[in-house]
């Protein structure tokens, strides 16, 4: 039988030609089954079978073939909805640190968590570490903007407010207040817990020594006064130094000459607060890289409790790091981090990981 170089159908196989041969009326490629066109669809489909991954699945298709049998693959599970919904949850992005404030209450951050059925807002500054964890009756927007008050009055307005995404930060109340007060609002990623690490090592703290007060019986207020007044190291002193430039009476006799203000010197502190923060941040990238930023018109996949079975479009990159906009049965803010791009390129579905922070 001849064969024609120029033959659109048979080209693809001239460069193993003598690989092939006839065994009743089936054509093989050595051992394997070469695949007419009309049925690789269904039959790569059918190696697919219980939703292999790719590698898998073509480790499945061996005992076949065809020219583009490895592309086609990709392709089907580049557009398979169950694979995509179900994908394990991207990993995270290095941490975007905030920039070191110069001066006490310049940036703050707050949260809100729960301990022993009691709810509690934590209110933290950046500078000094000094934080107040306050007991509320609820997680409204008035209960919350009102402790907020309280404290700016006391330590004055920041340049920098840093909470979630939570109702009460995202409420047009809040919003009103922010814009009131010349607050500049900065919200987190959703979901995102270390993208707040201002407050949520706060919140830790605050946890920690609220359960070990409650476990000895003592008193959390004189272990907060305590706690205030413990140094970090000869530079940046104590949370009280730092925030009220002088330490505060507690229950350990203190010299009167240590009571004195005494301003300790800015310069040295934002010398080293960036280098205790690079090690945090080291530690927290260990596992971490960085994603595929997403851009306006995306189709995105947004992971939910079932997975990543939501679908939408991503309507405009919004002013928080690593965070958009997207539209599907409701618009939402969303971050990227819990979002999968679908880009459809030469037939092709491919999945990317965009850009994330905290």
């Amino acid at each position: 039988m001849g064969w024609s170089k120029s033959e659109p159908e048979p080209k693809p196989f001239y460069p193993f030609c003598d690989e092939l041969i006839e065994d009743e009326g089936v054509i093989l490629k050595g051992q394997k089954i070469v695949v007419p066109k009309a049925l690789q669809r269904e039959y790569a489909n059918l190696v697919h079978s219980g939703h292999l991954g790719a590698e898998a699945t073509k480790r499945r298709a061996r005992d076949m073939y065809w020219p583009s049998m490895c592309r086609d693959i990709d392709d089907i599970i580049g557009q398979c909805n169950i694979c995509h919904s179900t994908k394990s949850h991207q990993s995270r992005e290095p941490l975007l640190p905030y920039p070191v404030p110069s001066r006490p209450w310049a940036i703050v951050g707050t949260d809100l968590f729960e301990w022993h059925g009691m709810i509690y807002l934590v209110t933290v500054d950046s500078y000094s570490g000094w934080f107040e964890p306050n007991t509320v009756k609820d997680t409204s927007t008035k209960t919350v903007v009102q402790k907020l008050k309280s404290h700016f009055s006391r330590f004055g307005i920041p340049d920098m407010l840093i909470s979630d995404s939570g109702s009460q930060f995202t409420s047009r109340e809040f919003k009103d207040f922010a814009v009131s007060w010349g607050l500049h609002h900065t919200m987190s990623s959703p979901h995102f817990h270390s993208s707040n690490e201002l407050a949520e090592k706060a919140v830790q703290s605050a946890k920690q020594l609220l359960e070990k007060s409650f476990r000895d019986g003592t008193d959390p207020y004189l272990n907060i006064l305590n706690w205030r007044n413990t140094p970090r190291d000869n530079t940046l002193g104590s949370p009280a130094q730092r925030n009220l430039s002088h330490r505060t009476t507690t229950t350990i006799p203190t010299a009167e000459a240590l009571l004195k203000p005494e301003i300790l010197d800015p310069e040295r502190i934002q010398h080293q607060l960036p280098e205790k923060r690079q090690q945090q941040k080291k530690n927290i990238d260990k596992s971490s890289k960085p994603l595929i930023p997403l851009q306006t018109g995306d189709t995105v996949r947004v992971q939910t409790a079932k997975g990543y079975d939501k679908l939408g479009n991503v309507v405009k990159l919004a002013d928080e790091p690593r965070s958009n906009l997207q539209k599907g049965k409701n618009t939402e803010e969303t971050d990227t981090i819990f979002l999968r791009c679908q880009l459809f390129q030469q037939h092709q579905m491919l999945t990317c990981f965009p850009l994330q922070q905290p």
